[in-house]
């Protein structure tokens, strides 16, 4: 097990509805070496029942941050990954719990980094999925995919405690911060809206199937810094044609 690692990773419970779950999820991540909790909008309740929940975890409770939106929360981590189990043809590819792991423990930057857990009767949005840079799902058999959600997490924090011990080939990866790959994203819309490839008044959608494309395998601070510079030269020149003056193309 990697402390220094695990201290990196963030547990984000979004609008949890019952403080007995937040004991439990406590407990969960104590037993796998996860210290950092985060409460995005937490509803009301006895924190009694928290209390009782959390046995030997009273200290994850205590230092737990309440923030009131998912946003302000990830802006400055390197990244997130969205549980949910909302499919569709359009969601694009969904990590597994092994996978997400993987993912959560490749990081190799000092900056935070989360998985996230909605709530407990609707899970995520599609406004807050589109925050983290992978969906993550947990398998399950048919006649039941409802998992608690202290079960879930414990199912994500048990692979990342694993995958904490499981020497990474990968340690010189860096993967760009979720404020440069938003950048990035609207230096793309402004360059596809530019060259007429998208229409001024309803890009959002395209863009939807663009950040699932750049993101499925995880986008480093290099891979950010060309797909800008190409964006930059393609503006470059399509700032020319309108302009009608002559340029080479190398």
């Amino acid at each position: 097990m990697n402390k220094e690692l695990l201290r990196k990773i963030n547990i984000i419970l979004v609008e949890p509805r019952y403080q007995g779950n937040i004991g439990s999820v406590a407990r969960a991540m104590k037993n796998m070496g996860l210290e950092k909790l985060i409460l995005v909008n937490p509803s009301k309740g006895d924190s009694g029942e928290a209390a009782k929940m959390a046995y030997g975890a009273h200290d994850i409770l205590q230092n737990a941050e309440t923030f009131e939106t998912l946003k302000e929360v990830v802006a400055p981590m390197s990244f997130a990954i969205g549980t949910t189990r909302r499919f569709g043809k359009s969601r694009g590819h969904f990590l597994n719990p092994k996978e997400a792991a993987f993912n959560l423990v490749s990081e190799n930057t000092s900056r935070q980094c989360a998985i996230v857990f909605g709530r407990e009767d609707k899970g995520l949005t599609s406004e807050e999925l589109a925050l983290c840079r992978f969906s993550a799902a947990i398998p399950t058999g048919d006649l039941h995919q409802s998992l608690n959600l202290a079960q879930s997490v414990m199912i994500f924090a048990y692979e990342i405690f694993i995958a904490s011990g499981i020497k990474n080939d990968n340690q010189s990866i860096s993967l760009a911060g979720r404020n440069e790959i938003e950048k990035m994203y609207e230096h793309i819309k402004e360059t596809l809206v530019n060259s007429g490839f998208l229409n001024r008044g309803t890009p959002e959608r395209f863009m939807r199937r663009f950040r699932k494309i750049f993101e499925r395998g995880g986008l480093e601070e290099r891979d950010v810094r060309v797909i800008r510079g190409i964006c930059s030269q393609l503006n470059w020149m399509a700032d020319k044609i309108k302009n009608n003056k002559d340029f080479d193309i190398v």
